[in-house]
């Protein structure tokens, strides 16, 4: 049997920490920093057979409220845990359960010399019914003592609030580490063969970046770590001066070799200014400079050319007098935006065609027998 088990906590980092324990140390933290949402397994045998908990490591911000309620949905069960000094916030977080979510609810209060009166009397105060109160010998005990919640609530189909205690020392604050695979920044020695390299193709070096001159914009590509920067060209015809600058990612791995013993990092770049200035660009590659070369805000300088870019503006009410792009132009900007299929752009442009040639023919030549 698999369930979906909520955990809320705080702080966000002891609530990781006890989700990271209770998974055997397999938390999934990839949307950890940018959400504070994690993802862990945990399998444990109980009365009924073996079950598996799917636990949901649930941030408390009102900015991510609407991703935090779709995230919650189905939820089986939930544990809140705290340290003793944060029950005051118990309230809150509750608050945000539902009332199905509050079946079989735990509350692991996180301390190290942890007051059990004191503690059971908040508790009960706060969700305004009785509750059992239990020492953890550690955070895998406490999933245990769970499992036989939910399990014996089959049975039996009452609510229950359980209260397990928790020394600190058996769940540590979850500390982010970044991935240790990370390729190291390019060496002194390696920027000064990229800066070689780039010249001998003709693309512009600074004491930071290699520039390179594209029909859409201009291209600039870090020495150090080989991250590329696009700028549009339209900036320099528009009035507004927010002058963005878009990020081009391109996935890859070098595995040639060098007889100067450069870096898989250093390789690739060499790799990005030999494509850039070729213009053998991977179709995800120039999707993503053509989507960064249009912009919905551009308002022209007045007096200025445009120089034919019109093609690259998205319609926009500022553009006043502007002659507004076809049906067909405005299908192929969002092709190359990759907001439409080429087929389907294909589909309306073959679509047109007939009707323009049906619209042009002499009248009376396409009546038929009915």
């Amino acid at each position: 049997m698999i369930y979906k088990v909520l955990v809320l906590g705080n702080p966000p980092s002891l609530q990781a920490g006890f989700l990271n324990q209770v998974s055997g140390g397999g938390l999934s933290y990839q949307l950890y920093t940018a959400l504070g949402i994690g993802i862990g397994v945990a399998r444990l045998p109980s009365p009924v057979g073996a079950i598996t908990l799917q636990l949901w490591l649930i941030p408390s911000r009102k900015r991510f409220a609407g991703i935090t309620r779709r995230l919650m949905r189905g939820a089986n069960s939930s544990i809140v845990v705290l340290r003793e000094e944060e029950l005051g916030a118990l309230h809150q977080l509750l608050l945000e359960l539902t009332p199905e979510q509050q079946e079989s609810l735990m509350i692991v209060v996180v301390g190290s010399l942890l007051d059990r009166e004191s503690v059971k009397r908040t508790v009960e105060d706060t969700v305004c019914s009785r509750c059992e109160i239990h020492r953890a010998l550690s955070a895998q005990d406490a999933l245990h003592a769970l499992s036989e919640v939910m399990t014996s609530r089959l049975n039996d189909g009452l609510q229950r609030v359980t209260v397990m205690l928790l020394d600190e020392r058996h769940c540590p604050e979850f500390q982010f580490r970044p991935d240790q695979a990370t390729l190291p920044v390019n060496t002194k020695e390696e920027k000064r063969e990229i800066r070689e390299f780039a010249r001998s193709l003709g693309i512009g070096v600074s004491d930071t970046a290699c520039v390179i001159s594209l029909h859409e914009g201009v291209a600039e590509m870090e020495l150090a770590t080989g991250t590329l920067l696009f700028r549009s060209r339209l900036c320099e015809e528009c009035k507004r001066g927010c002058k963005k600058a878009e990020r081009i990612c391109i996935i890859g791995q070098d595995k040639g070799w060098s007889s100067q013993g450069m870096g898989p990092r250093a390789l690739l770049a060499m790799a990005k200014l030999e494509g850039l200035n070729r213009g053998e660009l991977p179709a995800d590659v120039r999707v993503q400079i053509d989507r960064a070369a249009c912009c919905p805000t551009f308002v022209p300088i007045p007096g200025s050319e445009i120089n034919g870019s019109r093609s690259k503006v998205r319609p926009s009410n500022r553009l006043v007098g502007a002659e507004r792009p076809t049906l067909l132009e405005e299908a192929e900007i969002r092709m190359k935006q990759g907001r439409l299929s080429s087929s389907v752009y294909n589909m309306l442009k073959s679509k047109l065609q007939r009707a323009e040639s049906r619209s042009n023919r002499p009248e009376g030549a396409d009546n038929r027998c009915r």
